[in-house]
């Protein structure tokens, strides 16, 4: 099995304010690294896989981009996945170091 980060990038909107941007982060293992335009179950939807990187801290790959009602932020979270405003890239200290890159 190969450790995956996986990034869906979102909007969340709130009530009368513009979406501010955040990102889930989840950590999958899977059998083969989904290749760039393969679907994937993530959040109860099925998503097209946009972009994979490989580094020294993994393989990362990259959802669609989402919005979701801030209402909503407690089920993703409930699922196992890490939340945050997205700044610049998901924190390193979020990205698990493996030696499957």
């Amino acid at each position: 099995m190969i450790p995956l980060n996986v990034v869906i990038p979102f909007g969340l909107v709130t009530d009368g304010g513009p979406d501010s941007e955040w990102f889930a982060l989840g950590h999958w293992l899977l059998p083969a690294v989904p290749r760039v335009g393969e679907e994937v179950v993530a959040l109860d939807r099925r998503m097209r896989v946009e972009q994979v990187r490989w580094s020294e801290r993994g393989v990362s790959i990259y959802l669609p981009h989402i919005r979701i009602k801030d209402e909503h932020l407690s089920f993703i979270e409930g699922h196992g996945w890490e939340t945050a405003p997205w700044v610049d890239e998901p924190p390193s200290d979020w990205l698990p170091d493996n030696e499957q890159a």
